[in-house]
């Protein structure tokens, strides 16, 4: 019997999340051994008597097997023996923690594609999706280069060399319009007249809000202790922008800017 990796990852979903919490590790181990020992028909009795971590991932796995049936393929428990199906728990680990690092041949350089809280990652932070690796690949028509070495690589990840020329593309495709958006975003984010609006929003809701929890109080007694709350609601760069950039000749001109709105 033949199960594919989009088949396991049906399987996996209905069972189970993993986590990164290495307190747990020990607990994540158990039930990756019943999970192994379930899709091999081969359960460790006394740990399935003994250990309801064990007992619970084993009985899982079982049911979600014994429930998939598309693509043509039954998964029912009376077929899970071994004679049909055998799967080592080094490949299950794979199966389980997918990523993708496109390595430049030449430098050593890596691009790592995997999924944000996959496991595989350790401590490293991802340069995109690990579905995004292959798609790019294709759509730029890259060559990986074939026979590379990878004795040295993590478990659970996959190695994909490229020249230094295809390497160099695809790190601008990643990582070049990644930086362009940023870019831009924080362009917007520092843009005048948004911060502008903002101010103008926050100075008339806080008139509001202090009408609501104080009725017929006089605003125009308090609207300037008032205004020198702005500055809290802004990032120190976004407040400097304020007074440099916006219409302002200094800070007590902004306040009074803001005291007048909110009078």
């Amino acid at each position: 019997m033949k199960i594919t990796k989009r088949q396991l990852r049906r399987i996996f979903e209905q069972t189970t999340q993993f986590h990164d919490d290495r307190s747990h590790k020990e607990e994540e181990d158990v039930e990756e051994i019943a999970r192994y020992d379930a899709l091999n028909n081969n359960m460790d009795k006394t740990l399935y008597r003994d250990n309801p971590d064990y007992r619970q991932a084993y009985d899982d796995m079982i049911s979600a097997a014994g429930n998939l049936d598309e693509e043509g393929t039954d998964l029912s428990c009376n077929q899970l023996d071994e004679s049909k199906m055998k799967i080592t728990r080094r490949q299950l680990r794979q199966i389980i923690k997918e990523a993708i690092d496109i390595t430049n041949a030449s430098t050593g350089e890596v691009l790592i594609f995997a999924d944000e809280g996959d496991p595989a990652l350790g401590d490293f932070k991802p340069d995109a999706p690990e579905l995004a690796a292959r798609d790019v690949i294709k759509r730029l028509g890259l060559t990986p280069l074939e026979n590379m070495d990878d004795s040295d690589r993590e478990p659970g990840v996959e190695e994909i060399y490229l020249g230094a020329e295809d390497w160099a593309e695809m790190d601008y495709e990643i990582g070049g319009k990644r930086h362009k958006r940023k870019a831009k975003k924080e362009l917007a984010r520092l843009n005048i007249d948004n911060l502008m609006t903002r101010l103008e929003d926050w100075a008339a809701n806080a008139g509001e809000e202090y009408v609501a929890d104080n009725p017929g109080v006089d605003l125009q007694g308090i609207a300037w202790d008032l205004a020198q709350g702005a500055e809290y609601s802004f990032e120190p760069d976004e407040w400097n922008a304020l007074l440099y950039t916006g219409p302002f000749e200094g800070e007590d001109d902004l306040y009074t800017y803001v005291a007048d709105i909110i009078a």
